[in-house]
Formats: C-alpha cells, structure tokens, sequence
C-alpha cells in the first residue's frame, strides 16, 4: 500500500478579533464599516495594503465583539495587491483599523502565532538548506545522500571535490 503526500494551500486569511466600545465604554452592537491598513512602520510610513469592510460586507458587532478575517474585504489600495503577498515581502508589519471616519491608534505590530516561528524549518532543518524542484540547487558541503529512508534500501551517494559541480539527470 502506498500513502500519498498531499500539499495543502491555507487560505490566505488571518483572524482578527476586537472589542468595540462607545465613548463611555460601553459595549456596542450593530454592523460597523471597518478598514483595516496594513503600513511598514508603527507611525506614517506607507501604506502596504488596505482591506474593507463596508456597507452589506461590513463587521458584524455583537455585545462588543467581533471576529473578521482580514483578506476577505474589498481592496482598498496599498502597494501589494494581496494580503499573502506583503506578509511574504514586508517585515515588521502594523495594522490600522478604521471604523466609520475614525481611526484607532496605535497601530499593532503583527506577530506570528508561536508554532508559525517554525514554519521556516522542516525537522529542525532552515529551508534554505533544502532542495527545491523547480529549481538547480547547490550543496557545498557533502558528501551528498540520497536514500528512499528504509534501512534496507540501497542509496545513491555523491562525493565530489570541493566547488565541483556532480549534474545529476
């Protein structure tokens, strides 16, 4: 029996939850127009990418609070086009969210979810160091094994001198 591998695409969401509370802290209830802008830096800086919550798609308030997935809004402007897109080029990044004519501050620095921290690395291992197939890759330092990862299984092995290139095909 064989197992298959199957890659699976995220959706290119995140969650935002909030309170939200009149002038005497109170809770509120209602839907609510809300733009969230994502900027570079914690005070001016540029506007990387905007995500709208207005009119029929605005947020839902219910006792206070809502939940709302930035992404899932309309584009309102910014230099990158996706939410996926600035998250894979831009470091650090603030949110700013707008609700109505008002905007609230300060801003708040995106930080990743502890297990997110490793998502960069496969068994330990920085995905830097991996082979990629769509792509020629170089490994300085070997020797260089190929094996199926059953013990009993024969594998390829390849010793070349330093700086010398073994094309495989």
């Amino acid at each position: 029996a064989s197992s298959a591998v199957v890659a699976v695409t995220p959706p290119p969401l995140i969650n935002y939850q909030g309170v939200l509370r009149d002038a005497s802290n109170r809770p509120l209830t209602g839907t609510y127009d809300m733009t969230f802008r994502f900027y570079d830096l914690p005070t001016g800086g540029t506007l990387e990418y905007a995500d709208a919550h207005t009119g029929p798609g605005g947020v839902v308030v219910t006792g206070g609070l809502f939940s709302v997935a930035l992404g899932s809004g309309v584009y309102a402007g910014g230099f990158f086009p996706s939410l996926p897109t600035m998250c894979a080029q831009i470091s650090p990044i603030y949110l700013e969210v707008r609700i109505g004519a008002d905007t609230l501050s300060p801003r708040t620095q995106l930080v990743a979810a502890p297990f997110a921290l490793n998502a960069d690395r496969i068994d330990g291992w920085d995905s830097t160091n991996l082979a990629k197939l769509d792509q020629p890759n170089t490994f300085p330092n070997g020797p260089q094994t190929l094996g199926t990862g059953k013990s009993d299984a024969i594998a390829l092995e390849i010793k070349a001198a330093p700086f010398q290139e073994v094309p495989l095909q």
